[in-house]
């Protein structure tokens, strides 16, 4: 077993290839191959990089031991990939394959005598009550070279997993995540995987400080169903996600909160910063589709993406100077920042609005109340900005509520017969439709209000 004899072939300045078969892993779909991918990663830790070549088949993955000198966990999680500390490149390319979690893995709190599942009263931070079925399939941490990972599907399997009681302060908040990247100085690449039906997150990110010469990019990845985030964001910047989907979090058997599709919330005085979303889609997530939480996160700019919220909000982009171009908002969308500096507060450009399911995904829509609500609840923050945005409303959704955003040349409409009261400043030509009341705003432009020219103030 070793590094394969193709390396031998290759120029002196190449990596050296692993195959998880040379490790013994039979990637049969029935026989477990931790014990392979974890000897492959401790081969390729030694050497400091290299390329993990895999073929496009399934292999089984996940194991737990009982350990009584381990005082982290019940049932402690083995390794799988993991890369830690690598000078030079570390590339997985996936070929299709598909890392599955073996079946009967324990998640959650158990008894320590009788390995029976109990909730216990939350918080409940109990250490040796824990079992996890893996840390994370793919972990790479402060590595120095380039991070590659494509071409791969990762599945938690979730469903098949024996669920122990609640752990943390809310839900479930032990590891299990599909990718973590943690602390990686080189670039990080992720083409075309899909991490599905993790019980904690599909991919978490602890990143680096910004580095605008690094490239940090997720291009064509999916993240599906996992129980916590589609994407947890804690600490780093520059990542830019291309056609990236974080659909149906906390959808599974077991959902720990936030549930956003992506949750930027940095942590222990990380902060995260320069990040970018193009062509992306939020979905049907049992929290936000886009969550900003704590204190640190600015600078995060969508394009072209769509949020759907159908139980929780489309967005909730409460931190500074978050972007949001030609995008679609399908469900209510709130908690907006707003500051004193308009370039600090939440800006929409050419953005539409609306409370009409779309044709190709869920049918129920989320509007604050089960009566119908504001589209957009602004509320009182100062200098959230609406600029050439759409609205249109027609069922019980209603315009949005503020007392001090900008409108810029947008378009409403609204069919429901509740009063809305989109107040603030007015600028540029604005048509609005619907029972509105604008009583103290600035008109500082053209405003007609069903049919009627509403006099500059």
């Amino acid at each position: 077993m070793g590094v394969s004899s193709a390396c031998h072939a290759q120029s002196p300045g190449d990596a050296p290839i692993f195959r998880p078969e040379e490790y013994g892993a039979r990637g049969d779909g029935r026989t477990n191959d931790t014990a392979a991918f974890a000897a492959l990663s401790a081969a390729l830790n030694r050497v400091g990089g290299g390329t993990v070549v895999l073929r496009k088949t399934v292999y089984v993955v996940g194991a737990q031991r009982h350990d009584p000198g381990n005082d982290g966990y019940l049932l402690a999680p083995q390794p799988i990939l993991a890369f830690v500390g690598c000078p030079d490149d570390v590339v997985i390319e996936g070929n299709g394959a598909t890392l599955r979690s073996a079946s009967g893995l324990r998640y959650g709190v158990f008894d320590p005598d009788t390995r029976r599942s109990f909730n216990p009263k939350l918080p409940f931070y109990e250490r040796k009550s824990r079992a996890a079925p893996y840390e994370a399939m793919v972990r790479a941490e402060r590595c120095r070279g380039r991070v590659v990972i494509r071409d791969l599907v990762l599945d938690g399997n979730v469903d098949t997993m024996i669920l122990g009681g609640r752990w943390g302060d809310t839900g479930w908040q032990i590891a299990g995540s599909g990718i973590v990247l943690q602390n990686n100085a080189g670039a990080e690449i992720i083409d075309n995987v899909v991490c599905r039906n993790h019980p904690l997150d599909g991919i978490m990110i602890d990143g680096v400080p910004y580095t605008p010469d690094v490239v940090r990019r997720l291009r064509n990845v999916v993240m599906d169903r996992n129980g916590r985030q589609g994407c947890s964001i804690v600490g780093g910047g520059g990542y830019v996600f291309e056609n990236c989907q974080f659909s149906r979090t906390g959808r599974g058997p077991l959902g720990s909160a936030p549930g956003a599709g992506v949750d930027i919330e940095p942590e222990n005085e990380s902060r995260v910063r320069n990040l970018r979303f193009t062509g992306c889609r939020f979905s049907d997530n049992a929290g936000p589709g886009l969550l900003t939480g704590g204190q640190g996160s600015s600078d995060v700019t969508c394009v072209g993406s769509v949020f759907i919220g159908t139980t929780a909000w489309a967005a909730w982009p409460n931190a500074p100077r978050y972007r949001f171009q030609d995008c679609i908002f399908i469900g209510a969308t709130s908690n907006c920042y707003g500051d004193r500096k308009p370039a600090d507060a939440t800006l929409f450009e050419g953005c539409t609005f609306t409370d009409v399911p779309p044709a190709d995904g869920p049918t129920r829509i989320f509007l604050g109340d089960p009566a119908g609500g504001p589209i957009v609840d602004v509320s009182s923050a100062p200098n959230v900005r609406f600029s050439t945005c759409t609205f249109t409303l027609r069922g019980s959704g209603r315009l949005p509520w503020s007392t001090a955003a900008i409108y810029d040349s947008c378009t409403m409409e609204q069919r429901s017969a509740t009063t809305a009261y989109p107040r603030g400043r007015w600028s540029g030509r604005s048509v609005v439709r619907g029972k509105v009341d604008i009583g103290g705003s600035t008109i500082a432009g053209s405003l007609v209000v069903n049919g009627t020219t509403i006099s500059r103030t």
